[in-house]
């Protein structure tokens, strides 16, 4: 590979990162917002809000750890 191909290819590897390094950002926005809610229908005694707010907040965790499995991959050497 050329010199220019190299860095055409890391340019496209960096974009990708940033990309999951903003949804991972966001997933921990939303699951942030997600505690608050919690916390807020805890303390005025809605026990019904603390089942769907653990859940999101599961699929949150669980979707922020499938994102930095694929930003690992390229280092391993393949995705």
């Amino acid at each position: 590979m050329t010199k220019k191909q190299l860095q055409a290819q890391r340019s496209r590897e960096m974009a990708s990162i940033y990309a999951v390094m903003i949804a991972v950002i966001l997933l921990i926005l939303l699951q942030f917002l997600l505690l608050m809610v919690a916390l807020e229908g805890f303390a005025a005694g809605h026990w019904g809000i603390l089942g769907p707010a653990a859940g999101g907040s599961f699929a949150c965790f669980v979707g922020s750890c499938w994102l930095v499995r694929y930003v690992s991959a390229p280092a391993r050497g393949g995705r």
